[in-house]
């Protein structure tokens, strides 16, 4: 009776698990916060996914290039101001990636780093707040590349750059949930990045800047592409969004 009883009392008892096997929500208003202590700035600067940068810079240089071949003057300061462009857009939309695929819960079964809103340790108001600071930034350096050129038709092509940076996770129906991320990343990480930046500069399109532009347009589409290959289980799991691939 003794052991019986011994045995009955231990059954009640609840296994405890790790951290490291704690599941989770993907709701952040519904999670409990995965990591303790306070936010530091290397958390921040881990969201902004500087590994990512590159994917922005070649376009600008690759049109900085081609615009040389109609006009030998490097206009350095219009070609700075392309440059800050694609660099703030490229963090812009990694912060609104953030934010939206933490709200969502695509994040819930994310393997590496935890990004900012899915693990709970930064509102997703403060991510989005982020985001959008970026996206200004970006906006008022393409303000000052139109104003110096008088190309204003170009805010049309900057505003439809930050919808499309939005619209790639973010709102009721993001594109790069439906097989569209490719054909957005050709276009506008390929085609508008690379032929903008020379055509602010020389005003001219060059055989060799569509060359260029279409190399810098399928080379951001493979690394999409081997990025999505990589998380597609985590998509798969997660019952906010079909799988981008």
């Amino acid at each position: 009776m003794a052991t019986r009883s011994k045995k009955h009392r231990s059954s009640g008892k609840k296994k405890r698990t790790g951290p490291g096997k704690q599941r989770t929500s993907g709701n952040p208003a519904k999670r409990p916060v995965i990591e303790a202590g306070p936010v530091t700035v290397g958390d921040w600067i881990g969201a902004a996914r500087l590994r990512t940068l590159p994917l922005a810079v070649a376009p600008v240089v690759l049109g900085t290039g081609a615009a040389q071949v109609t006009d030998r003057e490097l206009h350095w300061v219009i070609a700075l101001a392309c440059l800050a462009v694609a660099v703030l857009l490229q963090i812009g939309v990694n912060f609104a990636n953030d934010y939206s695929d933490g709200i969502r819960g695509t994040d819930a079964h994310r393997v590496g780093p935890a990004r900012l809103t899915a693990s709970g340790r930064v509102s997703p108001r403060r991510v989005l707040i982020t985001a959008l600071v970026f996206f200004s930034l970006a906006a008022v350096a393409g303000l000052a590349i139109v104003v110096r050129t008088q190309q204003w038709w170009m805010l049309v092509v900057g505003a439809l750059s930050i919808v499309a940076a939005w619209f790639y996770t973010g709102g009721k129906r993001p594109y790069g949930y439906n097989a569209l991320g490719e054909v957005f990343v050709f276009v506008f990480f390929g085609l508008v990045a690379t032929l903008g930046t020379t055509w602010v500069q020389s005003f001219a399109l060059p055989l060799e800047a569509w060359l260029a532009a279409v190399a810098a347009g399928l080379f951001a589409c493979a690394v999409l592409l081997a990025n999505n290959l990589r998380i597609s289980t985590r998509i798969a799991r997660s019952a906010s969004a079909p799988s981008p691939c």
